[in-house]
C-alpha cells in the first residue's frame, strides 16, 4: 500500500485447469471528503440521488448492493 498516492497494490489469484494464474493490479482508494466533493460537484448531493444512481446502472435494485446498506 502506498499511503501518499492513495493506492492499494493488489493481487487476484486464480487456479485454471490446475495451473495458476497472478493478475496484479493497483486500486486507487478515495476518501468520503474527495467522493462528496465529486458528486456535489455533479449535483448529487442526496442519498436518494445515489441510490437512484446504483439502481440505473445495474437496472434495478441489488439486495445485499452497498448502495442500499
Amino acid at each position: 500500500m502506498r499511503w501518499i498516492d492513495q493506492v492499494s497494490e493488489a493481487e487476484l489469484v486464480y487456479y485454471v485447469d490446475g495451473k495458476r494464474y497472478v493478475q496484479a493490479f493497483e486500486m486507487r482508494w478515495y476518501l468520503a471528503a474527495e467522493l462528496r466533493h465529486l458528486l456535489a460537484a455533479r449535483g448529487i448531493s442526496r442519498v436518494r440521488d445515489v441510490r437512484r444512481l446504483c439502481a440505473r446502472a445495474g437496472g434495478g435494485r441489488v439486495p445485499g448492493d452497498s448502495c442500499y446498506g
